[in-house]
């Protein structure tokens, strides 16, 4: 018989499929497991008891939530709550509140102009009813304006308030100070459609301010103090779609995908307590390449709110948010100015002057009551500069119009220059009423945008208009907007190298470089926006978008990289093209990571993981199979999703939808691609992980599915720190669990989270023993004084080996009859009671209670341990295995293991 001391000296291996164990020849499959649960394993090669998560609270309601990270630094994070059609925000683990102020706003929802100061000028209007406030600058140059004095009461000066703003209209200008007009309270912001929870900080009366300098109704519902209380704002999606939505961050803005939603914006400001919940709404596209219907249409004004109407039925109340761009041939407009510095929008005139027809006269009108002086301007430079003083008709020397007049007719001689020309009020040049200028010129030609804000019949809809029209004659020649309720909206959303990138429904569209809300066909250059298609196989649902080397795009049927014509050349709106380099597919619901230049993605199946590997030899990514050597990793489970930890060691956590966690200990430069599973304590379903950045640690969060007390409960619990898990005073190796501070004596309250559950605590710097919570206390076998005491869920680790086909001298040890005789650990801080080995999880042996020839105390927590190789009672089989448990909250690290092996061969 041979014997042999085979060392186990990694455990940064992990889990192999039991059909791979006996592939004993492989390095990696012989330092694997067949079990390795809750023990979280290091990229140097030891693993230790999982740390355990601490208890923050429920969901709203116990309702399913997901987390959304919001990082504008490593040490300035949130954590954004969806749950129960609620959004809700977290700062460092604690839920943004509102304190109880007396403070009031009457009329909050302006029913009337009762208490509201009109400050409108050059022509602006308020309107007061049952929609809220109505502003509506009217005039080129108008400003509506609605203000407020609101009186604070003396014990209230000096504590935070929170103005609770609901928008349905945007967007309008917000300005909150001490003072009429004043800000240094709430610096003037822009509110867009949508809830707005807005907090400063009063040392006296305040002053709100809104207002609006544009020419469409922009409309504000309500303004009122918010209520003490968790801060809560409105969000539209339902529960079932939650894990559909989609995020990515620029600064203070975390942009929204849904499929089936109107994209959305997370807006926080100020100190980080103030947050926004809004629309995101384009003005310039996207549109299809063409009118996506053989209609015409036409508005019935060019500015201002009006109608659009079509020439056969078209329309449909999911139109209703829609944009469309529609070309008109000439020039037909009415301008309203009405302030200094107020001109009409510059049109283009070309062409010639010949015998029998003039492309380059225009005729204007000018009406109204008013008083100042208007001139023309004209640049041969472009529409935004390099304007000079014209005649304000032909054949005149003068400049000046004072006065109104009819159908007066203008032109110059420049035979086949491009000319632009607007007339308005000089700086300066204003006295006082509104100028009505109409324009025609029947050359030329322009688009318009407008944006549908209500559905009256199949051939007529309400619409607010957002870039003035040319005419208001019917055109074949238009677009509508490619994201509606008609249309379809994104499904996914990821920035990329300056433009924000949205796609679904086979398209992927990158907005102008910089400009995040900027999709404006006619924008020339290399920066224009990109609108595509994906073009082949399955691609109606997008599941993630991930910005690599270049933009990564996730469907069913294939994983597409958007690409340039020539290797790393910016994307343009001329060479962007989709390329599927992997046709693995991705599930269906399951969101991307991203680790460096690296994506991992779930195969279709919901079983299989990939990644996504750039290949300088075919300048392009190509799929890795990561669960290669364990195939049956998530056993009859699929994943739901992932989120990426980097601190202290890269690990992807896999929820699945069993309950239970798969983690990828991950560092590809050293080779180590390992896989470990976490169950939660107390029987646990976890339901979502999210991850904040740390400097030290990440913080790593579960979404946890419970039942106390006969009733399912959601909590967020949050992984304890690495560091916090070395013995002590306390040790935060328990799950669910809180620390009671400053106990004397027997009895612990303050656990109804855990109602009827069983329970472990620590604290004093030792095991203080197990029990089980009843009317949400504890009472402890031993009293303790003033100590803190730490009481959560136990949970236990188990890590079995792959085969031992060691020692044997005539060929292969496998099928041959072995036994382990002895084994040796060599392990960093561990409980004396915290680690037992043995042949199976049922015959196992605590670590003997003597320690360098001493006697030792079961809550001895040693900080190294190497002792020489004790008796294990291993049996003759031909498969021998080495099995190791440690439970909570007792620490447990493991550096090594040896086992003494001796095989009995057969020849």
């Amino acid at each position: 018989m041979a014997k042999t001391n085979a060392p186990l000296l990694a455990f940064n291996r992990g889990l192999v499929s039991t059909s791979a164990l006996t592939r004993v020849d492989v390095d990696r499959i012989r330092l694997s497991a067949e079990v390795m649960e809750n023990w979280l394993p290091k990229t140097a090669g030891s693993m230790f008891l999982r740390p355990g998560f601490e208890y923050l609270g429920a969901s709203r309601n116990n309702a399913f939530a997901i987390d959304i990270p919001f990082v504008a630094a490593t040490d300035d994070t949130a954590q954004i709550e969806f749950a129960d059609g609620k959004m809700r925000v977290r700062i460092n683990d604690v839920l943004i509140s509102r304190v109880a102020v007396a403070t009031t706003i009457s009329n909050s929802n302006f029913a009337t102009s009762a208490s509201w100061t009109d400050g409108s000028t050059n022509g602006g209007t308020l309107t007061f009813g049952g929609s809220g406030l109505i502003l509506n600058a009217v005039n080129v140059g108008g400003l509506a304006l609605c203000r407020r004095q609101i009186a604070v009461a003396g014990g209230d000066l000096n504590k935070e308030h929170a103005l609770s703003i609901s928008v349905t209209r945007g967007p309008v200008t917000f300005r909150c100070g001490s003072t009429s007009g004043g800000d240094e309270y709430i610096p003037e912001t822009t509110l867009r459609t949508g809830a707005h929870s807005l907090a400063f900080t009063p040392t006296g009366d305040f002053w709100v301010q809104f207002q609006s300098d544009l020419d469409i109704d922009k409309i504000v519902a309500s303004c009122q103090v918010a209520s003490s209380g968790t801060m809560e704002l409105d969000i539209p999606y339902a529960a079932a779609d939650l894990p559909f939505v989609r995020w990515d961050q620029s600064a203070d803005v975390l942009f929204l995908a849904c499929d089936g939603y109107q994209q959305r914006r997370i807006e926080r400001r100020g100190t980080g307590t103030s947050w926004s919940i809004a629309l995101y709404q384009p003005t310039t596209g996207p549109f299809f390449g063409a009118r996506s219907a053989k209609v015409k249409l036409k508005v019935a004004s060019t500015n201002g709110n009006t109608t659009l109407t079509a020439d056969k039925p078209f329309f449909k109340s999911t139109h209703v948010g829609a944009i469309f761009r529609l070309f008109n041939e000439g020039v037909a407009q009415t301008f309203k100015l009405g302030a200094s510095g107020a001109y009409t929008d510059p049109f283009r005139v070309t062409g010639v002057v010949g015998v029998d027809y003039n492309d380059r006269n225009w005729f204007w009108t000018a009406s109204g009551v008013w008083v100042g002086t208007m001139n023309w301007q004209r640049s041969f430079d472009g529409p935004d500069q390099g304007y000079k003083t014209f005649r304000k008709e032909k054949s005149s020397a003068a400049i000046d119009i004072t006065a109104n007049a009819a159908n007066q007719e203008n032109r110059d001689n420049d035979d086949n220059a491009i000319v632009w020309y607007k007339v308005g009020f000089a700086d300066g040049a204003y006295t006082s009423g509104t100028a009505t200028m109409a324009i025609t010129y029947d050359g030329g030609g322009s688009y318009g945008v407008c944006r549908v804000t209500g559905f009256t019949s199949s051939t007529e809809v309400s619409v607010e208009v957002l870039d003035r029209f040319g005419t208001t004659d019917y055109t074949d020649n238009w677009q509508e907007g490619i994201w509606s309720d008609k249309q379809g909206w994104p499904g996914a959303v990821a920035f990329d190298k300056g433009r924000l990138g949205w796609s679904g429904k086979s398209r992927f569209i990158f907005s102008v470089s910089d400009d995040y809300e900027n999709f404006d066909p006619d924008f020339e250059g290399d920066s224009g926006p990109i609108n595509r298609t994906l073009g082949s196989g399955p691609v109606d649902t997008i599941n993630f978008m991930l910005s690599l080397s270049r933009p990564i795009i996730g469907t069913p049927g294939a994983e597409f990289s958007i690409k340039s014509t020539s290797f790393d050349e910016p994307l343009t709106p001329q060479n962007a093209q989709a390329g599927a380099p992997s046709t693995q597919g991705s599930r269906q619901g399951v969101a991307a990571a991203k680790i460096d230049g690296r994506g991992i993605f779930a195969q279709r199946s919901g079983k299989r993981l990939f990644e996504l590997v750039f290949s300088p030899d075919t300048y392009e990514y190509s799929p890795r199979d990561l669960t290669l050597l364990c195939p049956d990793l998530t056993g009859s489970a699929k994943v739901v999703g992932m989120a990426t930890q980097r601190q202290p060691d890269t690990r992807a956590h896999f929820w699945l939808d069993d309950g239970s966690v798969v983690v990828l200990t991950y560092e590809p430069t050293e080779d180590v691609t390992c896989w470990s599973r976490i169950s939660i304590g107390g029987s646990g379903f976890v339901e979502g992980v999210s991850v904040l950045p740390g400097e030290d640690e990440d913080q790593v969060f579960y979404r946890v599915r419970r039942t106390v007390s006969a009733a399912t409960v959601r909590y967020l619990e949050k992984m304890a720190m690495e560091s916090e898990c070395v013995g002590g005073t306390l040790n935060k190796q328990a799950d669910s669990f809180i620390i009671i501070p400053a106990v004397t004596g027997t009895t612990v309250t303050g656990l109804s989270h855990l109602n009827g559950h069983s329970v472990v605590a620590w604290g004093a710097g030792k095991y203080l023993g197990a029990y089980t919570v009843s009317g949400g206390s504890i009472t402890l076998s031993a009293a303790v004084t003033a100590a803190d005491v730490l009481v959560g869920l136990p949970y236990t680790a188990l890590y079995k080996s792959t085969k031992l086909a060691y020692a044997a001298s005539a060929g292969t040890a496998l099928s041959q009859i072995k036994r382990v005789n002895y084994v040796g650990l060599v392990m960093g801080l561990v409980h004396n009671d915290g680690i037992e080995v043995g042949r199976d999880f049922t015959n196992m042996d605590k670590l003997p209670r003597l320690y360098q020839g001493r006697p030792v105390t079961a809550d001895e927590v040693f900080t190294d341990y190497e002792e020489p190789a004790t008796a294990f009672g291993g049996e003759w089989k031909p498969d021998s295995r080495l099995c190791i448990r440690a439970t909570a909250p007792k620490p447990c690290v493991l550096n090594a293991a040896v086992v003494t092996v001796e095989t009995n061969d057969k020849v």
